[in-house]
């Protein structure tokens, strides 16, 4: 993926030309104009027709507050919907004027100052995560579309934006840039659920998460905790990466960890993944049982997101955590 080197983050055009300048443009506040940029990203840019389209209207969906609506505009078949649009704005401004009469003016310049402010800091934290959601597709030297047909999901974009709306840190700004650049690779890819789950997530039970990620094992579409005997029994949560059992619970509260102790049965090789290192995992009796929390859906698509970094010896954490289950590496 081309990256931007000019300061002015825009082309020779004048438009931002790759994904990078778009985002820094975004990011400075200079606004997305969802058909030149769109237009603009095909100039030598890998990019799948259906991934552009996606990026216009979702990206335009967060910051315009509509559907495509630039490039419904430049299509004269859209004038009656224009024109009705227009008219539905004139009738609520008259009844908005009319309502602020029967008010003191000084009244009235206070509403309308917190109207204003209130939407300059929603439009504000929107353009911060679709700069983020840019920033990650830039990042991909080459974006594939496995479903060409796929399209955004319109009911997933409304609560999507906003939520984004109210999201003013810049780490949750960042996990959402990162869902919603998921979402226009692949439609579905991040339930309602879990964007629910978004709504009420803070910063500090995110970074509890990203603790418990680093002990998360995936098997097919499994994603689970391993637990020892004594983290089963004791009700000490896990001390050993620094979450106690109040943590969990939150964890659990926030709909992302399930409590209720299961157990992963292996009684033939299988593919385990941790941390982002894969192995082949092996019973070393006939079967081998594993007790563990699971993920809820909403945790299994915020933990694919996580960036798991760090040295780590995998040999030894299988050994620690699933050789006493009777889980060997083959």
């Amino acid at each position: 993926m081309t990256s931007a080197t000019d300061e002015s983050t825009t082309g020779s055009s004048g438009f931002p030309i790759t994904l990078a300048e778009v985002a820094e443009s975004v990011r400075k506040g200079k606004g997305f104009d969802v058909t030149i940029s769109a237009l603009a990203l095909t100039h030598g840019v890998p990019i799948p027709p259906s991934i552009i389209e996606r990026i216009r209207v979702g990206c335009g969906r967060l910051i315009d507050g509509g559907f495509n609506y630039v490039a419904r505009a430049v299509d004269r078949r859209t004038e009656a919907a224009d024109f009705h649009a227009r008219k539905t704005t004139e009738l609520v401004s008259k009844a908005a004027n009319a309502g602020l009469k029967q008010i003191p003016a000084d009244v009235s310049e206070a509403i309308a100052m917190s109207f204003l402010n209130e939407y300059a800091v929603k439009h504000d934290n929107r353009s911060q995560v679709v700069a983020d959601a840019l920033t990650v597709l830039a990042a991909d030297p080459r974006i594939e579309d496995e479903d060409p047909n796929a399209v955004l999901s319109k009911d997933w974009l409304n609560y999507f934006a906003d939520i984004a709306a109210q999201k003013s840190d810049p780490e949750m700004q960042s996990l959402m840039g990162r869902i919603l650049a998921g979402e226009i690779r692949r439609p579905g890819s991040f339930s309602p659920l879990t964007i629910h789950c978004l709504a009420t997530l803070t910063r500090a039970v995110a970074q509890k998460f990203e603790l418990l990620c680093y002990h998360v094992v995936c098997c097919q579409e499994a994603f689970f905790v391993p637990l020892s005997d004594e983290d089963a029994n004791t009700g000490k949560g896990l001390p050993q990466i620094g979450l106690s059992i109040i943590d969990l619970i939150q964890l659990t509260t926030y709909g992302l960890l399930l409590m209720d102790t299961k157990h992963m049965q292996l009684d033939s090789p299988d593919i385990f993944a941790v941390r982002g290192q894969s192995f082949t995992a092996i019973p070393s009796a006939d079967e081998a049982l594993i007790p563990c929390f699971l993920l809820t859906q909403a945790g299994a698509e915020i933990y694919r997101l996580v960036e798991i970094s760090g040295s780590f010896d995998l040999q030894a954490w299988v050994a620690s955590n699933l050789g006493p289950r009777g889980v060997a590496i083959g």
